[in-house]
């Protein structure tokens, strides 16, 4: 039996799963409530389209969790033509970002590692990153998000749902967000799978989703529970990832085997 299980593990890594797939109907993460709004923040994640219908296809959002006028945080959405499109809520209607220039076209099945920093601080509201490369920047500002709003993956943030927004039909994970504005060296150490998302900024690490069971868990340090909507699947992770059980030792597993 030992063997048997040693050479499934020998032969099989791929079985290991650090991903979901979102359907594009109902599917989606949330962590409610997390009260970790700021003027400075950073989302990054890995995601892989099936594909892009309506022009905003959520990825990831951070803002007011109730359908409102009053528009707080941030939502990044892949647009019908697949390209990605940040909005920032001021308080009321939405602004959107990459106009002009138009970001990079992606490919459907093809994973992508994205971020948008947020920094009102130096004069660029938001800033984004594909594969660690500075893809566009935006003037427009946000709202900082408040005490009872919400951190959304492959929902439609409610405040938004009358621009005709949806969920997203793909592949995401390590979804994570800091209250902080990386850098471009921190970014590109994710981006080239050399750095875990947790020994980035971590004191500022504020949501981090590893995606590697189900139910989904919170990594980072404040552990909030996770909301699981519709029936997202696991699935195989990007090959390399620096953590994740697709890359977990070995040694764990030999020891509940009784082998190590």
């Amino acid at each position: 039996m030992i063997k048997k299980a040693l050479l499934f593990l020998l032969l099989f890594p791929q079985f290991a799963f650090a991903a979901f797939d979102y359907d594009g109907t109902d599917d989606h993460h949330s962590v409610d409530n997390i009260n970790k709004g700021s003027t400075a923040q950073t989302v990054c994640g890995w995601i892989n389209i099936d594909s892009a219908g309506v022009d905003g296809n959520a990825l990831f959002s951070y803002g007011n969790g109730a359908d409102s006028s009053a528009g707080r945080g941030f939502a990044v959405v892949i647009t019908s033509s697949r390209t990605l499109k940040v909005y920032g809520l001021d308080g009321g209607d939405a602004i959107s970002c990459y106009k002009d220039p138009s970001p990079t076209v992606l490919s459907l099945s093809t994973d992508y590692h994205i971020c948008v920093v947020f920094d009102n601080s130096d004069g660029i509201a938001s800033t984004l990153y594909i594969n660690g490369n500075e893809e566009a920047s935006c003037g427009s500002g946000m709202t900082a998000a408040s005490s009872a709003d919400d951190f959304l993956v492959a929902e439609p943030i409610p405040a938004m749902e009358d621009y005709g927004f949806s969920y997203f039909d793909g592949k995401i994970t390590q979804p994570a967000l800091w209250n902080y504005a990386l850098s471009e060296a921190q970014i590109d150490s994710m981006a080239d799978k050399s750095t875990c998302p947790t020994a980035v900024q971590a004191a500022n690490l504020q949501v981090f989703l590893e995606m590697d069971a189900s139910p989904a868990t919170d990594s980072s340090a404040n552990a909030f529970t996770v909301s699981t909507g519709g029936a997202p699947s696991l699935v195989a992770d990007p090959s390399g990832l620096p953590c994740g059980a697709a890359t977990t030792s070995i040694i764990p597993v030999l020891q509940q085997l009784g082998v190590y």
